[in-house]
């Protein structure tokens, strides 16, 4: 009884501690943005290869257009406490998708994707330090992003002044198809892929910030087979006048039970960087970023793997090398030449990818160019090819305020033997151009 009669008064404490301030002023207040985009896409083939299949009716080319909505709601019960939804609807492909459809099961319906949806709180206060949390599902992103930039279920508590230093503790589950059934009494946590995450970040001082952060993989996705990864992360940013530099450095541990090719569990060291920074100067601004994952050795499931768990998020400006962030359409290089393992990929080549983006400001017209190279580093897992490609882009791009944007981009993508021996379907060899137009119209609210 004493031990219950105990229990119960922390609980009191704590609701008294912690839960009333969060409540004490009602501020309640409501916030949206939305962004509607209209998305257009044609390439010439969608692989380096022109050898015509024996029967190809539809032609090599690709072309889709389609249409996405990206609600954000954010209510704020008071100013320490919030809760945030954000869904996308789409992409709805205009050939596609039909608006008139009453089957819900149809695959033509619009589609509906229940972004994030997280509640987030903190104590009054922020000198010297306050304490918060945040729980739900949210987009969760490792200190570079290299490892962990996934849309997850996960739960922190945050400790800090809110704005020059932070230091966090989460845990999560990142989600995959090995679910064990559709009710709570047959589920449970045997088969899952488990984060636990620890980070702090710092403002050392007005142009120098630091985050630095330790991560612990626990995939059980496949039975008695669990793969288990540390991972160490810096991330650095100085900010000068004209000029801001970042620096990314992550390093990979761990085993994967059972996984080698005799039975045995397999080693894990891998390691991923990246740099780069924009410089400023009057109407011109410049871009450039360099990325490094590292490879693998010849032999696939030996006892070593040396490729990097990436998350195929970069900082890269380029649009076929590496995801277009005007609209991801999930077939960039920098993914195509990894394999798949869970929701990472794994780079047995190596990578290399270098690009360059220079942007003048004419006012409502902001034209851009993008020039990027990619390099494997083990050509022994690209059929003996170092070479992936070179891309370049133009970028014409109009702007209204802070509340329309269009995008007319035209690209050319010159293939290297790298990419052309994971992604060509018939002749691993070929390696014929692939051009592109593309264009997205933004609406902001």
């Amino acid at each position: 009884m004493k031990v219950e009669r105990y229990g119960f008064a922390l609980v009191l404490l704590f609701a008294g501690v912690f839960l009333k301030p969060l409540h004490a002023e009602e501020t309640k207040s409501f916030s949206m943005k939305v962004d509607l985009s209209n998305h257009l896409l044609f390439r010439n083939d969608s692989d380096f290869d022109r050898s015509a299949p024996y029967y190809n009716p539809d032609g090599q080319s690709v072309g889709i257009a389609g249409t996405l909505l990206k609600p954000q709601l954010t209510w704020n019960v008071n100013e320490n406490l919030k809760i945030y939804y954000e869904f996308e609807l789409g992409l709805n492909i205009w050939s596609k998708n039909n608006p008139d459809l009453i089957d819900p099961v149809s695959e033509n319906t619009f589609l509906l994707k229940h972004r994030e949806v997280w509640a987030e709180g903190w104590l009054p206060g922020r000198y010297p330090f306050t304490f918060g949390f945040k729980a739900g599902y949210r987009r969760f992103i490792s200190p570079t992003g290299l490892f962990i930039n996934h849309w997850i279920g996960a739960a922190s508590i945050m400790s800090g002044d809110r704005d020059n230093v932070e230091v966090s503790l989460s845990a999560g589950l990142i989600p995959d198809q090995t679910y064990e059934g559709i009710v709570y009494g047959e589920n449970n946590f045997s088969h899952d892929t488990v984060l636990l995450s620890a980070t702090a970040f710092a403002k050392l001082y007005k142009e120098f910030d630091l985050t630095i952060g330790f991560l612990y993989l626990i995939d059980n996705r496949i039975v008695d087979k669990q793969n288990t990864i540390f991972c160490l992360e810096t991330h650095l940013d100085l900010r000068y006048d004209k000029f801001d530099f970042y620096l990314d450095a992550a390093v990979q541990y761990g085993n994967y039970d059972n996984a080698a090719a005799d039975g045995s569990w397999m080693s894990h060291l891998a390691f991923g960087l990246q740099g780069g920074g924009n410089l400023t100067a009057g109407d011109l601004k410049l871009k450039a970023n360099l990325l490094l994952l590292s490879p693998d050795d010849d032999q696939q499931y030996n006892k070593k793997n040396g490729g990097f768990y990436y998350s195929g998020k970069s900082r890269s400006s380029t649009l076929f090398l590496s995801e277009d962030e005007n609209r991801d359409w999930y077939d960039n290089i920098d993914e195509k030449i990894a394999y798949t393992e869970g929701a990472f990929f794994v780079t047995r080549a190596g990578l290399f990818v270098a690009d360059v983006k220079a942007e003048y400001d004419f006012g409502i017209f902001e034209p851009a160019l993008i020039v990027g190279a990619a390099f494997v580093l083990n050509k022994k897992n690209a059929l003996n090819n170092s070479f992936a490609g070179f891309e370049t882009d133009a970028d014409l791009k109009f702007v209204a305020g802070d509340y329309l944007e269009f995008h007319l981009i035209g690209g050319l993508l010159i293939p290297g033997g790298a990419a052309s021996a994971h992604m060509n379907g018939i002749d691993r060899y070929a390696k014929d151009a692939v051009y592109s137009i593309e264009s997205h119209l933004v609406v902001r609210y």
